[in-house]
């Protein structure tokens, strides 16, 4: 695991923005949204966005403008936002893991620790409904054990030259700490905190504070409690 310098971790942040910034048109709902100049420009609106924390509307805008006189209404804000795609967060998300680790593979893949968690989210009367589709998806059975009297079944669509029953118990110790990463961004990081009812602004906010727990993650390896002169890792 390689661990970066804030300042690499910031500057990669920004390059990310920049690049939404560069496409902006692809990230608007209509050519004419945010093509003029305003005072919640797009840009703002991005970075507003990702420094939220879990404060309400009118008081994340009271800290983002320094409480300065000219602070937008909430409703305002609201509006400029709902203008901006999910993918806008999304793709500096992406932007942001790729610059900051770009050689994560394992095999030639992408390793992602996935874990069930729950998000309970406002009630949306308009919100469509997801359409059900099947997909075709062939798969192996493996028992692992992990000991004396335990085992684990684990399923996978990893392909069995590649991956063998050891490489897949070794994958599947790696993903110990996705448990305490969605603790983190649930309640440290306020990702339970919304500031949204619709579909469409609770996913900017997802990937948003996604991007929060990167730096955090990427920079800080461990940090020493001393206690009766013995420094304990955490």
């Amino acid at each position: 695991m390689k661990y970066l310098n804030p300042n690499t971790l910031r500057r990669n942040l920004f390059d990310s923005i920049d690049q939404i910034l560069l496409n902006k048109a692809s990230y608007v709902k209509n050519p004419t949204d945010h093509s003029r100049t305003r005072k919640l420009s797009f840009k703002t609106i991005i970075n507003s966005i990702l420094q939220m924390s879990r404060g309400s509307i009118n008081n994340e805008l009271l800290s983002f403008f320094n409480c300065s006189d000219t602070t937008p209404t909430a409703a305002a804000f609201v509006q400029q936002r709902s203008k901006i795609l999910p993918t806008a967060f999304e793709d500096i998300f992406k932007f942001f893991t790729n610059s900051s680790n770009p050689n994560a593979t394992y095999k030639s893949y992408r390793v992602l620790a996935i874990d069930g968690s729950d998000l309970h989210v406002p009630t949306n009367p308009t919100g469509a409904c997801d359409v059900l589709m099947f997909y075709h998806l062939p798969f192996r059975i493996l028992k692992i054990k992990l000991g004396e009297d335990t085992c684990e079944t684990i399923i996978t669509n990893l392909p069995a030259e590649t991956f063998s029953l050891s490489e897949i118990k070794k994958l599947y110790s790696m993903r110990w700490g996705i448990e305490t990463s969605f603790r983190d961004l649930k309640y440290p990081l306020g990702l339970l905190n919304f500031h949204a009812r619709k579909t469409d602004l609770i996913y900017q906010e997802i990937s948003a504070t996604g991007r929060e727990y990167i730096p955090a993650y990427f920079a800080c390896p461990k940090i020493f409690f001393p206690y009766n002169h013995l420094p304990y890792h955490h």
